[in-house]
């Protein structure tokens, strides 16, 4: 088994790259984000 403190990232270690799965998750919730941003703004001068 392993210890805890073997699970842990230095200040110096380099970051996990990337990847495609973590990128498209991204994509897709900043798409819907700015769906609902737009949306609303569209909504409020639809309305004045």
């Amino acid at each position: 088994m392993k210890k805890d403190d073997e699970d842990l990232s230095l200040p110096g270690d380099k970051k996990p790259a990337y990847t495609m799965n973590r990128l498209a998750l991204w994509i897709v919730v900043g798409a819907f984000g700015a769906y609902l941003l737009l949306s609303g703004i569209f909504g409020m001068l639809a309305r004045a």
